[in-house]
């Protein structure tokens, strides 16, 4: 018997995260880190899931899907640090259940599923996207994603997404404002192929965050993105990686680390969206 499997990307944080127009959102960070989803057609093995996924796909299916198969994903993110982990578990295993029931996969309902068991990430979405991750009444795609590299690192810890979002947060006008303008800059960045200005914003986001959320070694990583000429710095506003954005510069996980950041991974910005992964062998299981 014989399956196929599903990736999803993972995030790096969020580009931009705060007020807009009203509504709390976020510009999504797509990177090329991915939670695979694999399933075997017409086999009654335990899914191998988490319950969150397991959640997602009975509130979809009403149950148990009709045909049968075994599922299991496995996760390149690392979970509780804002890498979007939990989205990306949900949205490749939904897709290859969908598929294996003969069944169009939507990424609207993909997303509205996992928003039903969580607060949700707009990786789920093709490109960059600006997403209303509590409550998913805010979608604009932004644009393709830029080609661009990551350096980041892991503060330590991790956070309670669910409850860190239930969080009423009160925005000051001033707040309120620079939110505007870190969106503004990050949309235009995005849209005009500018990186500086994308760069700009998503740091703006992340000072603003360090009001919400402060993460330990913000100020140095700053001087050190300056140093090494990174376009900015992108941040988990809810989770504790931050990370450099820039051109595919050589070398900065090597500063990162004599900075005394621990290690660092370099990763590229990509874009959003599940990705078909390929035929797949029961007997690799």
């Amino acid at each position: 018997m014989t399956g196929f499997a599903v990736a999803a990307p993972a995030a790096c944080g969020e580009l931009f995260q705060g007020p807009v127009e009203g509504r709390t959102i976020h510009v999504s960070c797509p990177v090329s880190v991915f939670n695979l989803a694999q399933v075997s057609l017409d086999d009654d093995r335990p899914w191998r899931v988490g319950e969150k996924t397991r959640a997602a796909i009975e509130a979809v299916f009403g149950g148990k899907p009709k045909r049968r198969f075994a599922l299991r994903v496995t996760g390149g993110a690392k979970t509780g640090i804002g890498m979007a982990s939990s989205t990306a578990d949900i949205a490749a295993a939904l897709t290859v259940a969908l598929k294996a029931n003969g069944r169009d996969v939507d990424q609207g309902m993909i997303a509205r599923a996992a928003l039903a068991v969580e607060p949700t990430d707009g990786t789920i979405f093709s490109g960059i996207a600006a997403f209303d991750h509590r409550n998913g009444r805010y979608l604009r795609l932004l644009a393709q994603a830029p080609s661009l590299s990551i350096t980041y690192v892991d503060t330590g810890g991790s956070v309670d997404t669910i409850k860190f979002n239930r969080r009423k947060l009160k925005y000051t006008a001033s707040q309120k404002r620079r939110a505007e303008k870190a969106f503004r800059l990050v949309e235009t960045g995005l849209r005009r192929g500018h990186p500086a200005l994308l760069g700009a914003g998503a740091t703006l986001s992340a000072e603003l965050n360090e009001e919400v959320l402060p993460k330990p070694g913000f100020a140095r990583l700053l001087e050190v993105g300056l140093e090494q000429a990174a376009y900015g710095v992108v941040v988990a506003h809810s989770g504790t990686v931050m990370g450099l954005l820039h051109e595919h510069a050589a070398g900065i996980a090597d500063v990162l680390s004599a900075n005394g950041f621990g290690p660092a991974e370099t990763v590229a910005l990509i874009d959003g969206g599940c990705r078909y992964a390929g035929g797949m062998a029961t007997a690799r299981w």
